[in-house]
């Protein structure tokens, strides 16, 4: 038996075929961002251990990686306790670029 691996999307299990566009998604482990790579630039690189590395089959499934990235990253998060009362708040700016008229 060879040693070849087989790789697969991380987001829907297809199997990678030597004509398909592959992408690497690169995530650091704490989850801060998620950056998209061709496969062809990260394949024998090393690898650093700060980060995951995905294997993406295309544009739909970079898509729904980013979907899920972003539904993660926008997912309430835990109380901030007193840093909660130095945010502000700012009113949405109108199509012109100028905050809305007071009591509009």
């Amino acid at each position: 038996m060879s040693g070849v691996s087989t790789i697969k999307c991380d987001v829907c299990g297809r199997q990678k075929a030597e004509v398909n566009h592959w992408l690497v998604a690169v995530v650091p482990t704490e989850n801060r961002g998620l950056l998209f790579a061709a496969a062809e630039e990260v394949e024998g690189e090393e690898h650093m251990p700060e980060f995951q590395y995905e294997d993406i089959c295309g544009q739909a499934c970079a898509q729904r990686r980013l979907q899920i990235w972003l539904d993660s990253w926008m997912a309430p998060q835990p109380d901030l306790g007193d840093r909660a009362s130095s945010l502000e708040l700012k009113p949405p700016l109108a199509r012109d670029g100028r905050a809305p008229a007071a009591g509009a």
